[in-house]
């Protein structure tokens, strides 16, 4: 195996690790979301978001979570998590404390990093967009 083909491998090993385990932080997060977990319920009141937006946000972290883990369709789903995720940081850092905007920033930087990692499978529309 040449040096090229085991960075090749590395590389593919890394971005689907990191895929698999941004699929299961979403799906988790998305399912907690919309099932009105104790937790989310209580958060969402406090930022004043009604309970369709709730439900609604989870369902779509949820969908996006698994389409993540289609090759051709992850830079779409990596994009509007993204988006969330801007969206989750400026809601915390409107009604909480600095330190709970930490997890928003993170997971919007593996973002990043997972649609930098698939540009080569993203499709030539939304390139534009991410690369």
């Amino acid at each position: 195996m040449t040096a090229q083909r085991r960075a090749h491998t590395l590389k593919e090993i890394v971005t689907w690790n990191l895929t698999v385990l941004l699929a299961a932080v979403y799906v988790w997060s998305g399912w907690l979301t919309a099932s009105g977990a104790e937790g989310m319920v209580e958060a969402f009141e406090r930022f004043g978001l009604p309970d369709w937006f709730r439900i609604t946000l989870g369902i779509g972290e949820l969908i996006a979570g698994l389409v993540l883990l289609i090759k051709p369709l992850v830079g779409l789903a990596a994009l509007g998590l993204s988006f969330l995720m801007l969206g989750a940081l400026l809601t915390h850092l409107i009604h909480d404390p600095l330190a709970y905007s930490l997890g928003a920033v993170v997971l919007f930087t593996l973002l990043v990093v997972l649609m930098w990692l698939r540009r080569p499978v993203i499709p030539p529309f939304l390139q534009k967009f991410l690369c």
